[in-house]
């Protein structure tokens, strides 16, 4: 899902300028490329009506600039940033005007705090997804109000409460790394698998290599999420199917063949490197000390990538 940033004047200007030689196709693709569902930060106001604020760095866009973000392919725009209030409340008003005038959603902004800190559903492919944005930079000349237009200002318990309120109604809970995972989160990912949503995992690494030596990896808190809802997860990362797929489009089957798959950790890695077809090359840097007995067997031994990339360009060996 390709995010991006998007400020006035400039990129807007260059917006119409493509717009005008007749070069939106090349603009979406450089833009969005082919996702199913893109948001980007809109990072101005869209307004012709109010006058930019004394700030030392404001933005204004003009409202003939939407349709153009719009053909360009993005679905959702998150406005819970320092610049969306550059012309005051109703230039924020103006802005969710324009975006709804021109088919666009939004999230992190809204007629009052409730509203702004409301989840923005969007589908793609018989899938939903939420989107809150928050931010935890006070807007200059406009502070939020309760019941007045507002973006929505980050707190750790506000942020807690529009996610929980999205997890309730989720089509699909994705558990990754994160070093602010507790049992409130643990709580909200749990009954959302057990309404009916679908449980994926980034990866199933148990442990990350450190400097300091291994610390809990993504796998873990997967295995809390999965031991509380009773339910196995299907893990998108390396060594599944669904990271070698995305590989195999990218490259082709014949480059995923020709790669090189470096890692610390053959469970993982030297698996995925069987799974596309491709040589192992184990690194002593990371997880499995020196002079493990691994499986599956790699292709060839290193002390770290640096020892790899010397092996591949002078055209030292390999097992196979």
């Amino acid at each position: 899902m390709p995010r991006g940033r998007i400020v006035g004047p400039g990129v807007d200007d260059d917006l119409v300028e493509a717009e005008r030689r007749r070069e939106l196709p090349q603009l979406r693709g450089d833009l969005v490329g082919g996702a199913d569902i893109a948001d980007a930060n809109r990072e101005c106001p869209v307004t012709d009506r109010y006058d930019k604020l004394p700030k030392r760095a404001s933005f204004r866009a003009q409202p003939g600039t939407v349709p153009f973000l719009r053909d360009a392919g993005f679905d959702v725009l998150d406005l819970a940033n320092n610049h969306s209030t550059d012309c005051g409340r109703p230039g924020l008003v103006d802005t969710m005007e324009w975006l709804r005038h021109d088919g666009l959603r939004w999230c992190g902004a809204g007629a009052s705090r409730a509203e702004s800190e409301k989840p923005t559903i969007v589908s793609a492919n018989g899938l939903r997804v939420a989107f809150v944005s928050f931010s935890d930079w006070l807007p200059e000349g406009v502070f939020p109000l309760d019941d007045r237009p507002t973006i929505a200002l980050a707190s750790p318990e506000r942020a807690a409460e529009a996610v929980g309120r999205a997890a309730s109604d989720a089509d699909a809970v994705v558990v990754g790394f994160h070093r602010t995972f507790d049992f409130d989160g643990l709580v909200r990912a749990t009954r959302a698998v057990q309404r009916g949503a679908r449980l994926i995992g980034t990866n199933d690494d148990a442990t990350y290599p450190t400097p300091d030596g291994p610390i809990p990896g993504g796998g873990s808190i997967l295995a809390a999420v999965e031991t509380a809802c009773g339910r196995r997860a299907q893990v998108a990362g390396k060594p599944h199917e669904p990271m070698a797929a995305l590989v195999i489009a990218e490259v082709g089957e014949a480059g995923a063949r020709a790669a090189v798959m470096v890692g610390d950790r053959p469970s993982t890695d030297g698996l995925f490197a069987r799974t596309l077809g491709c040589r192992y090359a184990q690194v002593w840097s990371g997880v499995t000390p020196r002079g493990t007995a691994v499986d599956p067997l790699p292709d060839m031994e290193a002390d770290d990538l640096a020892g790899v990339a010397e092996a591949l360009v002078t055209g030292q060996y390999f097992r196979r």
